[in-house]
C-alpha cells in the first residue's frame, strides 16, 4: 500500500497477494532473492511499474472498499 514493489517468499498470505513479475518477485532461494533485489535495484521501470500494480491491487482491499462485504458478512445488508 506504500508504492514500494515486493519480493517475498511464497508462503501465506504472500501467495494470495503477490502475483509474481506483476505486483512483485517471490524468491525461493537466497539465488532467488539477489536475483530479483538487483533486478528492483538496477531497473527503475520496473520498480515503478511492480510498485503501481501493486498499490492498485491493495487499494481494491482496503475496508473502505469493501464495507459492503463486510455488512453482507454480518447480516446487516443483502
Amino acid at each position: 500500500m506504500i508504492g514500494l514493489p515486493i519480493v517475498a517468499s511464497r508462503v501465506a498470505p504472500y501467495e494470495r497477494s503477490l502475483k509474481h513479475g506483476e505486483t512483485g518477485f517471490f524468491a525461493r532461494n537466497p539465488k532467488d532473492w539477489l536475483k530479483h533485489l538487483s533486478n528492483l535495484i538496477e531497473n527503475p521501470e520496473l520498480r515503478v511499474r511492480l510498485a503501481t500494480n501493486a498499490r492498485a491491487w491493495a487499494e481494491t482491499r482496503t475496508i473502505d472498499r469493501n464495507t459492503g462485504l463486510w455488512e453482507r458478512a454480518y447480516g446487516l445488508t443483502r
